[in-house]
């Protein structure tokens, strides 16, 4: 101090050299910070990133990645992948040895035209169109024991650290291993949207139908399929009704109300009627066709007492209540007949006119409300069909025109075209990410012996995963009179493919 006296200033100095001294001597006297343990990682890629990331090591480890994937000496973490079914028991996650700490489903692909053999395995989400899944051995990726799925496997080998068991630092280092969260085990749930063709159901098919054992004899092994479908569309062709008069036409066509119950029952929750038939008895003939389905609990749209009724979609979700928003939209496209019928003027719904939303550009005005009508109904939440009666009769490949005009209805929101009225199987497209089936042909038809490929159908599956397009698995069917099956000449699906790779050629 400067005004102390010096025997003051002395003290004060010793006893500040003194306090310096004992906090070195502390200092020196602690115990350094030990250097980080290395931990060896064994890694085929750079996965560890993001697990670490998410995950970080207890204080103390420092982590060095080696190895190509062969065996690396002293490694005491190993990351890597194994493809084969999940395993449930709690080995698989909780395990001393290994961890599972991710999950991805593969799936086989392969061109829609493509055989059953040229497949490659991809993740589930890269399976889009032109591409499409399919079944592994029978099995989907919900089923238990599906073979495709790539798991991120860490395993642990304690000793390699070098530390003892007792050391706090393994055990944390152990802690932090069975901390880590178990990957989880919910699998892609496949949804199937399943469409037909024509269904005639007259001809000696309705009395068949009103047997106990109707449905097994008229739909035969085709009957899993229809009624394990979360929704099941097909086209009814023909009046649902006992009044009105025949129009002046080559064929019309009839239906007893009953005849709904059993088609119910065979899984069909959506009945177009939008096509060149639903008017044979008239406006009177058209509109018992409403009532009765609605009394079925059977869906249809692009029909109703006015085109504001027309216009509307049907609406539901796949799977029921929960599911992926769908939206389903029926439209006329057929020719003029022979016989002079003519859809585009007879049957269009009008503003206080009972008909059909009519989608050709015969009739510019219907064709543009159609299209604003399915602009309107559709969104990009929801999975939207178009189920459209149109094309030529008896021909096996779309005319271009065909082919514009569907791909009009994927420019206006659709993710799927059914279409059907050619009577014969064409081949399915792909556009804009959407699916195509140009024809269906035929589904329940008698009479049709006597034409080239009208005995010949097509069931189509599409697979829903998240909302999109990822499984198509075309049924072969055919038909004998009243009786529709699985096509057993397999002389069916090689014309199928067959379009359909000229299709994706042209």
């Amino acid at each position: 101090m400067p005004g102390a006296p010096p025997r003051a200033r002395r003290a004060t100095a010793r006893a500040l050299l003194t306090a310096v001294t004992a906090v070195l001597s502390l200092v020196a006297g602690c115990e350094r910070p030990s250097e980080p343990v290395q931990l060896r990682l064994q890694t085929e890629g750079d996965e560890w990133e993001n697990l670490v990331d998410a995950h970080p090591l207890p204080p103390g480890f420092a982590l060095v990645a080696v190895g190509d994937g062969s065996e690396e000496p002293g490694a005491a973490l190993r990351l890597g992948t194994v493809v084969g079914p999940v395993r449930t028991d709690a080995a698989d996650d909780a395990g001393p040895a290994g961890r599972t700490i991710s999950r991805r489903w593969l799936v086989p692909v392969a061109p829609l035209w493509a055989t059953g053999t040229q497949v490659e395995l991809v993740p589930i989400a890269d399976a889009r169109l032109p591409l499409a899944a399919r079944a592994a051995d029978g099995l989907y990726p919900h089923d238990p024991d599906y073979p495709y799925v790539e798991q991120l496997v860490l395993e642990l080998d304690a000793d390699a650290t070098g530390l003892s068991p007792e050391d706090e630092r393994r055990i944390a280092l152990e802690a932090w291993f069975a901390g880590l969260p178990a990957a989880d085990t919910s699998a892609p749930r496949v949804h199937w949207i399943a469409a037909v063709g024509d269904l005639m159901v007259a001809r000696g098919v309705t009395e068949l139908l009103d047997r106990p054992d109707g449905l097994e004899l008229v739909f035969s092994d085709l009957l899993p399929y229809m009624q394990s479908a979360d929704l099941l569309l097909g086209n009814l062709e023909g009046a649902v009704s006992r009044r009105g008069e025949p129009l002046e036409k080559t064929f019309t066509f009839r239906f007893h109300p009953r005849v709904l119950d059993p088609l119910a029952r065979a899984g069909f929750d959506y009945l177009s009627i939008v096509n060149n038939h639903s008017y044979d008895y008239g406006e009177i003939g058209f509109l018992d066709s409403l009532d009765h389905l609605a009394a079925a609990g059977i869906a249809t749209s692009g029909a109703g007492r006015s085109l504001a009724d027309a216009r509307e979609p049907y609406r539901t979700r796949v799977p029921e209540q929960a599911g992926t928003p769908v939206r389903v939209l029926a439209v006329g496209a057929y020719p003029l007949e022979r016989s002079g019928f003519d859809g585009a003027r007879q049957t269009a719904a009008g503003e206080d006119r009972p008909g059909v939303l009519w989608a050709e550009r015969r009739n510019p005005e219907a064709h543009a409300q159609a299209i604003a009508a399915m602009r309107d109904a559709f969104t990009h939440e929801s999975f939207d069909i178009v189920t459209v009666h149109g094309g030529p009769e008896w021909a096996t490949r779309p005319p271009e025109w065909q082919r514009e005009l569907y791909r009009s209805y994927v420019d206006a929101g659709a993710d799927l075209v059914v279409g059907h009225h050619s009577h014969v199987v064409q081949g399915l497209e792909t556009y804009r990410g959407a699916l195509i089936a140009h024809s269906l042909g035929n589904y329940v038809f008698p009479g049709m012996f006597v034409t080239e490929h009208g005995e010949e159908s097509l069931l189509l599956r599409v697979g829903l995963v998240g909302g999109v397009i990822r499984y198509v698995d075309p049924v072969a069917v055919r038909i004998d009179n009243q009786f529709t099956s699985r096509d057993e000449l397999a002389t069916v699906m090689p014309r199928f493919l067959t379009e359909t790779r000229r299709l994706h050629e042209e």
